[in-house]
């Protein structure tokens, strides 16, 4: 087991700012990683007269004023939609029954206000205090996290009550939001003047990526077209142990996974007008760097395979221009009006200087995806990779002309490579769970490349490696 990069976050902490006192400072902490995302956020882990205790029931000493019991039954990753159906269920009810048990426990150890949170990554935190933030799906009906406070203070104002406080002062309006949603990069709470993101720990570099690609595209004077699909910067700032952003709230609401055709043309319109903004003279991203993050993670041939592959790509890849890119560019991220593109949101991986093609092949895939529910390697392998063989198509042809340049099937090879070495190396580096995850390294790794390998293509990269 590789050990995940310090400036890498654990998804699965995020929910912290939306529970924890906006005051506390001295924690008990019995998981490890749980701790080193406070410490890196600057609370003190102590023994003795915390402030908050984060631990289970078995090891609670009862001495702390706040106590929050993290309760999960994560099932294993992969199976038929109908198995992880049937594993969901079950394991929502088990959490649900194992946290009103750890409730109970809780008063019986005086603590006279306890609540139970249900959550889940990528769904919202349903705090007792803030509304329903929107229907919910199936999947969400079922959620297979529970979050059990204990608190002999009532109350407290939690880190996400004093953020959402402090950045409506810095706009002049109050803030009143729903259910934040715990996602990847951070825990967001959406109010009609502005979008919170608020982050504890290694979390808070993904605002920073954002503010500096959004001030870069401000900065870059762009075109009506681009300018009202992107949201304004509004405010930043430091509350207790976390970091927030706020930013423009955009119209309309999430596209559907399968984007109808045209919809899909206004995508690439706004892909190609986004292209030539910033300052694109310097590459900013690299197959080769991104093929090292991958191969520190694997061993033997494998990591000599993947450093060999990465320099192959670059040099391949050497003469193409740079642009400006989203880096993450499919419909969870787009926003729709009246069936036409509203905006386009979730910038933390954008910016300029990076290859072209790489936000087409992700908008590209996750259609096809959305469809076979697949893991991102074998559906890169089983669509992308024929279809670079096969010369692309239409779409991906008219985006080239439109941009200036000429790909043959080698060239689009190279691409999707260079995509996949992105994408990997990007969650490798950004997320410390992804290395802790057997079946995704699995499939998202092992499978690309032994799928490279039968054809024969790390066989190229040898022969140039040699020449």
């Amino acid at each position: 087991m590789r050990v995940p990069p310090e400036e890498a976050s654990y998804p699965r902490h995020n929910w912290l700012p939306g529970v924890i006192p906006a005051d506390a400072r001295r924690f008990r902490v019995f998981d490890g990683k749980l701790g080193e995302t406070l410490v890196a956020g600057g609370a003190e882990l102590v023994q003795f007269e915390p402030e908050v205790e984060l631990g289970t029931t078995d090891t609670l000493a009862d001495d702390a004023p706040y106590v929050v019991i993290a309760i999960n039954h994560l099932p294993p990753e992969g199976g038929s939609r109908w198995m992880r159906a049937g594993r969901r269920a079950t394991r929502s009810l088990q959490v649900r029954v194992r946290a009103e048990r750890a409730r109970r426990n809780l008063r019986a150890r005086s603590y006279p206000m306890t609540s139970v949170v249900l959550w889940e990554w990528e769904q919202a935190v349903r705090l007792p205090h803030l509304r329903s933030s929107s229907k919910s799906q199936w999947r969400e009906r079922f959620p297979l996290e529970a979050l059990v406070i204990g608190s002999r203070r009532g109350r407290c104002p939690t880190v996400l009550d004093a953020s959402l406080t402090q950045a409506g002062d810095q706009i002049g309006a109050r803030l009143d939001c729903g259910w934040p949603l715990a996602t990847q990069a951070s825990l967001v709470a959406i109010a009609e003047e502005g979008v919170l993101r608020v982050a504890i720990g290694p979390a808070g570099q993904h605002l920073g990526h954002q503010r500096d690609a959004l001030m870069a595209l401000k900065a870059s004077s762009p075109p009506p077209e681009i300018a009202h699909l992107i949201p304004d910067w509004l405010a930043d700032g430091t509350t207790g142990l976390a970091q927030w952003s706020l930013e423009q709230r955009m119209p309309g609401s999430p596209a559907p996974f399968e984007l109808p055709p045209r919809l899909f043309e206004e995508c690439i319109d706004f892909l190609v007008a986004l292209s030539s903004l910033g300052d694109n003279s310097a590459p900013t991203t690299s197959p080769a760097r991104d093929a090292e993050v991958i191969a520190r993670n694997r061993d033997g041939e494998r990591a000599q395979a993947l450093r060999r592959l990465g320099r192959d790509v670059e040099t391949t890849l050497a003469g193409a221009p740079r642009v400006f890119a989203h880096g993450d560019f499919w419909s969870r991220n787009l926003l729709i009006e009246n069936g036409r593109l509203a905006g386009v949101v979730d910038w933390d991986h954008g910016g300029p200087g990076k290859l072209p093609f790489l936000d087409l092949l992700q908008l590209r895939l996750n259609m096809v995806r959305a469809g076979t529910h697949q893991f991102f390697g074998p559906a890169l392998v089983e669509y992308l990779l024929p279809w670079a063989w096969d010369g692309g198509d239409d779409d991906s042809r008219a985006y080239a002309k439109r941009l200036g340049i000429e790909v043959d099937a080698d060239q689009l090879e190279a691409f999707v490579i260079a995509y996949w070495l992105d994408r990997i190396g990007h969650e490798l580096g950004s997320y410390a769970d992804r290395v802790e995850r057997p079946v995704w390294m699995q499939q998202n790794v092992d499978f690309v490349l032994e799928a490279i390998a039968d054809a024969g293509i790390l066989d190229r990269s040898g022969a140039s490696a040699a020449s």
